[in-house]
């Protein structure tokens, strides 16, 4: 599944415009979608490191205060690449290229 082929509901939030980003927001999820190609220094499991080839940078709110347990337990199952992954699912983008943290 690519960026390119489905239209996720976050593209319909726009946030903020730049010229070399749009930041989204929708729920729990800030995404920017980078404008052109931009070296991008990377912690992600899945992405990590120096990387000139991601076009998305996510950040969402993985937990709450309270009553997060659910959340956790999933994280926890599924590990860090499997979460980012699923992260990547839910917002219909491919996760080779998207850096994400939460």
């Amino acid at each position: 599944m690519t960026s390119e082929t489905h239209h996720s509901s976050w593209r319909e939030s726009p946030w903020f415009k730049a010229s070399t980003f749009t930041a989204y927001r929708q729920g729990r999820f800030v995404v920017a979608e980078l404008n052109g190609p931009h070296w991008v220094t990377s912690t992600s499991s899945r992405v990590g490191g120096m990387r000139k080839d991601i076009q998305f940078l996510v950040n969402h709110q993985s937990c709450e205060g309270a009553g997060h347990a659910a959340r956790g337990s999933l994280m926890m199952e599924l590990g860090m690449d499997g979460y980012h992954d699923n992260v990547c699912e839910e917002l219909h983008l491919d996760s080779s290229s998207v850096s994400h943290g939460s």
